[in-house]
């Protein structure tokens, strides 16, 4: 509703709680998101941000292992 309303050139999200999903839907309505809703979802993701840089692309990395609680 607020962006709607205040129709922004420029969306900044605030990383630590914030909806991907609506982020998404922004950038699919053409408002310009920076980051992209895909690397503000990926940042929030530790395991696919560690996965993104360790095994997509070959970054080195500390051992690392993932675990459920």
């Amino acid at each position: 509703e607020v962006v709607e309303l205040e129709k922004p050139d420029l969306i900044v999200p605030e990383i630590e709680a914030i909806a991907t999903d609506e982020l998404l839907k922004l950038e699919d309505e053409g408002y310009k998101v920076i980051p992209s809703a895909r690397a503000a979802r990926l940042t929030m993701d530790r395991e696919g941000i560690r996965r993104l840089a360790a095994e997509t692309l070959g970054l080195a990395t500390s051992p690392y292992r993932f675990c459920d609680s």
